[in-house]
């Protein structure tokens, strides 16, 4: 099988990097027709959305189209084409280029841009142009694709809802994460890894077993809680900053990675309570994450109460469950389709920084807890999500389309 992985997506972003990868371990030949654009900028949602900003992306994306056009009329024989994230556009000028040459087009879109910065992050007002126009190309990317890759069952249900596309075009694949990346043992050699001495390769590896937490004496070490992502209202940030207040002389910091839409408000918050148990610090590089994941004790996913937030599984969970933390995430019908409360992962009520706080605080005093929650996430994650089970699964995904499809044409 020859997969074009087509269009303007993120190529370093982990959706996009899990499935390549996947599909290559898995055997499948992929040939990228790529040219870079969203992934010049941190907060698209910021950067794109004024009037002028809006023109010169017009400029822009014409011209890295044109490109694109030209590299995929070079491309060889190929069985299908995949559109990344962010890939709604990408599909439009997709389904134009693939009129003559007939091939499926697989979109994996991950998020809906209608969703996204209207209903949950509220950057476009609703019933205006610019939604509707985000809702128009949602809806016609989708209707333009073969078949669409999503992360839960629950975002299915919401495209389906939504943009009116058949039950039969969807097929749920979870985010995973890149375990060669993401793992315990990767980290003693990740530095290395990095400069070239040793190959980048996938381990086998086995369940770690976390330093024994502190046990409630005055000399206990500090428990340490990690976040990190945009901070944008699906995360429930300042849940998580009004958590660290509760528990502001309990021992417990927390370490807070990225900016966004909130960044202001979530510093001012800490500011005015004087919690000095909290770090800011504005971006990690993609290949730090994982020494920061190794120095928590626990790791935190969403809470925010968005409807949103109910359907999805965030990267940064994934990536927890890899490298075998525990992961405290809000509860909800998204999360309950991989997580399994007080077994893989601590799940507690969304949009409560009470819930939180006591969530937090249960693992810190429970030693035996943490360290099971930890194992079993692991276990979930080599057993459901890796990189090559993801890539195995994408592809009879695949190969069941190329199959339906041909016998199609047998009957006609």
């Amino acid at each position: 099988m020859r997969v074009c992985y087509f269009g303007a997506y993120e190529r370093n972003y982990p959706r996009n990097r899990v499935i390549i990868e996947g599909l290559r371990e898995a055997g499948v030949e992929v040939i990228e027709c790529h040219q870079p654009l969203w992934e010049l900028t941190r907060d698209k949602s910021r950067e794109y959305l004024s009037t002028g900003s809006l023109l010169r992306l017009s400029w822009e994306v014409l011209r890295v189209y044109l490109r694109l056009a030209r590299d995929y009329l070079r491309v060889g024989g190929h069985d299908l084409i995949m559109v990344g994230y962010i890939g709604q556009m990408d599909v439009l000028l997709a389904s134009l280029l693939t009129v003559l040459r007939r091939k499926p087009i697989v979109f994996n879109p991950l998020i809906s841009l209608y969703d996204t910065l209207v209903e949950d992050r509220g950057r476009v007002r609703p019933d205006t142009l610019r939604s509707r126009l985000l809702f128009l190309l949602d809806k016609w990317s989708c209707r333009r694709s073969d078949l669409i890759l999503l992360d839960t069952q629950e975002q299915i249900r919401y495209f389906r809802e939504n943009f009116g596309i058949p039950a039969n075009r969807f097929r749920r694949l979870w985010v995973g994460a890149e375990e060669r990346v993401f793992s315990p043992e990767s980290l003693p050699t990740l530095k290395l890894r990095q400069a070239g001495q040793i190959p980048m390769t996938k381990s086998q590896i086995p369940l770690p077993h976390p330093p024994p937490l502190g046990g409630g004496d005055k000399g206990e070490r500090e428990f340490r809680v990690l976040f990190y992502g945009k901070l944008s209202p699906l995360h429930g940030i300042i849940r998580i900053i009004e958590a660290a207040g509760i528990l502001k002389h309990s021992n417990v910091h927390f370490t807070i990675i990225g900016t966004g839409q909130l960044s202001e408000e979530v510093r001012e918050l800490a500011e005015g309570m004087e919690l000095k148990e909290v770090d800011f610090v504005d971006w990690v590089e993609y290949q730090g994450l994982p020494e920061r994941i190794k120095e928590a004790d626990v790791c935190l996913g969403v809470f925010g109460d968005g409807e949103k937030a109910g359907r999805v599984i965030p990267n940064k969970v994934f990536q927890a469950l890899a490298m075998g933390k525990p992961v405290i995430s809000g509860d909800s019908p998204g999360a309950r389709e991989l997580l399994t409360h007080g077994r893989d992962a601590w799940l507690c009520e969304r949009g409560s920084a009470e819930a939180i706080a006591e969530a937090i605080l249960k693992l810190k005093g429970d030693r035996e807890l943490c360290r099971r929650i930890g194992q079993e996430g692991r276990r979930l994650f080599l057993k459901r999500c890796s990189t090559g089970v993801l890539g195995r699964e994408v592809k009879g995904i695949l190969e069941e389309m190329q199959n339906a499809k041909c016998k199609m044409q047998s009957e006609k």
